[in-house]
C-alpha cells in the first residue's frame, strides 16, 4: 500500500466520523433533557462518549453496581429486568 492509499483511508474515516457527529449532535439537540444543553456543552458531551456496541442478551449493568456512567441507546432496545427467586420482572422495555 503507498502512502497516498493510507492517507486517503485515514480521510475516509476522518470524513465518516464527523458525520457521525454531526448526526448525534442533531439527535441530542431534539431530545430531552440534552437540548437543554448549549451546542458547546452537547458538542463537549460528545466528544467526551465512548462509544460501544452490545450482542443480543448481554448485561450493561446490574442491581448495585456504581452509577459512573450515563448510557444513550441509539438503535436497538433495551429491556430492565429484576431477577428475584428465578423469576424475572420487566420494568422498562422500548427504543
Amino acid at each position: 500500500m503507498r502512502y497516498w492509499e493510507v492517507s486517503q483511508k485515514v480521510q475516509e474515516k476522518e470524513e465518516l466520523k464527523r458525520a457521525k457527529e454531526k448526526e448525534m449532535l442533531s439527535l441530542l439537540d431534539a431530545t430531552e433533557p440534552f437540548k437543554e444543553l448549549s451546542k458547546a456543552q452537547r458538542k463537549e458531551l460528545l466528544l467526551s462518549c465512548e462509544w460501544i456496541q452490545l450482542s443480543s442478551k448481554v448485561t450493561l449493568f446490574d442491581v448495585g453496581d456504581v452509577a459512573d456512567a450515563i448510557y444513550i441507546v441509539i438503535s436497538g432496545s433495551v429491556k430492565s429486568i429484576k431477577k428475584s427467586n428465578g423469576a424475572e420482572r420487566v420494568f422498562l422495555k422500548g427504543v
